[in-house]
């Protein structure tokens, strides 16, 4: 079964494209509670009815899609760690970008701003995705110093160059971090020394 989750900023209709999607059908709907939206939709094909009238199967089953609607915002999932795990799962992500004016409901910062959101959101997967790269490169190389082993050594070997850019790729991260971009739509800044990308 193909999963797609669908991330987004707070506010920009991640919650009413599932509602389409799924026809309101989906696990935690109307709960009020911050958690993440589950429905199955089965996939209409015209090509699979027409042989299943030639063929007569005793069963005809549809091909299904599985889509997640996250809570809040992926960037503060994101800073949190929060259900990461289960997006890391899916096959694909959805990404919603607000592009309309709602004046009951402003967007975040005041200002609407579709690019800058979108470099937001996507920053902020990345930056998780290289915390996690990183996690594993550190428990590799201290298996590495406590026993030899070919397998561990597969993983954790890199091509050829690529290890004389690690430097070069943490200066980079850096550079992110320090970015105007880099905080949240509306938030006027962040503490100095503090990584959203820390993990304990």
């Amino acid at each position: 079964m193909l999963k797609i989750g669908i991330v987004g900023l707070a506010q920009v209709g991640k919650t009413t494209l599932f509602r389409i999607l799924t026809h309101a059908h989906g696990s935690g709907l109307g709960s009020g509670r911050p958690e993440a939206h589950v429905g199955v939709v089965r996939v209409p094909d015209a090509r699979l009815d027409r042989l299943s009238e030639m063929y007569h199967p005793k069963k005809t089953v549809h091909a299904s899609v599985e889509y997640v609607d996250t809570p809040g915002s992926v960037i503060d999932l994101a800073r949190a760690g929060a259900q990461m795990a289960a997006l890391r799962e899916m096959d694909a992500l959805a990404h919603v970008v607000r592009a309309f004016d709602d004046p009951a409901n402003p967007p975040a910062g005041g200002l609407l701003d579709p690019k800058r959101d979108i470099e937001s959101v996507e920053l902020e997967l990345i930056l998780s995705d290289l915390a996690v790269v990183e996690k594993r490169l550190e428990r590799l190389e201290k298996d590495l110093k406590k026993h030899k082993d070919a397998a561990i050594e597969k993983e954790g070997s890199e091509p050829p160059g690529t290890h004389d850019h690690l430097p070069q790729k943490r200066q980079h991260r850096a550079r992110i971090a320090a970015h105007p971009r880099r905080s949240r739509p509306g938030e006027s800044g962040r503490r100095e020394g503090k990584s959203p990308c820390a993990r304990g």
